[in-house]
This record gives structure tokens, C-alpha cells and sequence, in this order.
């Protein structure tokens, strides 16, 4: 019975636990860059953002009213960062899943003020209608291909 009664109080403290903190809020995410990561490691005023939806408008300025007006970050421009091509010529079931995974929710944005790229990411996490956003990275190669077919350019769609 005391087995019964241990088991039964674990399971509603686990059951407690899980709503506790299913009810904790989300949209207090903080960005903060990588340890070693500086700004020679990432593209400047350049940030990658996603969308929990397709967006229906276009971005030109984003204030939180945690910025000052000279502070306010201004979008310079938006670009579809993965271009899938010619939708008219892809099926309704592959323009689906390109959708459900998001592909075509992910933009790269550039922004016109000197703020430092952590201040911005926050800014733009503060909005309920972005997944994430991260600055443009710059990914550099540590070592050089050994491929004999790649060294003597046989295999030239690889460069």
C-alpha cells in the first residue's frame, strides 16, 4: 500500500512539474553569441531570421519601444535566403512540404544602424511572429580536399 501511495504522489508531482512549466513564457529568449565568436566570424548588419508563418507584409523598420529613436533598427533590405525556383512548376505536394518545413520562411535582412548584432537579434526575438534569427555566419574550410579525382579536376560540378 505505501508502494501505491509513493508511486501515486511521483506521478502527480511529475504531472505538476509539466504543467508548470508548459506555462512559462517563451518569448523571453536572449540571444547570445558563441564563445570565440567575433565580429570577423559573422557577416556585419546582416542577420538570418525565421518566421513561425509566412509572413503577409513586408519589414521595413522594427521598434520595440526598448530602442531610442535614434536606435530604432531599420531594415535595409529582405531576401529570401533559400530560393526554391519557379513555383508554378512544382507540384502542389512538394510546394507543401517546402512549406512545412519552412524553407520559405527564412530571410536574410540587413539593417542600416550600429547596433551590435546581439542588440538586434533581441530586438527581433521580441516579435511573437519569429522563430529565430542569427547573425549571417561566415563558414570557413580547415583543410583541403585529398580526392585525386577532385585534385586533377575530374570532378569539376564540385568547384
Amino acid at each position: 500500500m505505501k508502494r501505491l501511495l509513493y508511486l501515486f504522489s511521483f506521478c502527480l508531482l511529475f504531472i505538476y512539474q509539466s504543467f508548470a512549466f508548459a506555462g512559462e513564457n517563451d518569448s523571453l529568449k536572449i540571444y547570445h553569441l558563441p564563445k570565440r565568436v567575433t565580429s570577423k566570424d559573422y557577416l556585419p548588419n546582416t542577420l538570418i531570421i525565421k518566421y513561425k508563418d509566412n509572413p503577409v507584409k513586408s519589414l521595413k523598420t522594427f521598434d520595440t519601444n526598448n530602442l531610442t529613436k535614434t536606435d530604432k533598427l531599420i531594415f535595409t533590405y529582405k531576401k529570401q535566403f533559400l530560393v526554391s525556383g519557379d513555383l508554378t512548376k512544382v507540384t502542389l505536394s512538394d510546394q507543401k512540404s517546402i512549406d512545412q518545413i519552412g524553407l520559405n520562411r527564412i530571410f536574410q535582412v540587413g539593417y542600416s544602424n550600429q547596433i551590435s548584432v546581439e542588440n538586434a537579434i533581441n530586438e527581433i526575438l521580441k516579435d511573437t511572429t519569429i522563430e529565430y534569427a542569427e547573425p549571417s555566419f561566415i563558414y570557413n574550410t580547415f583543410a583541403d580536399p585529398n580526392d585525386p579525382s577532385y585534385v586533377n579536376g575530374l570532378q569539376n560540378y564540385l568547384i
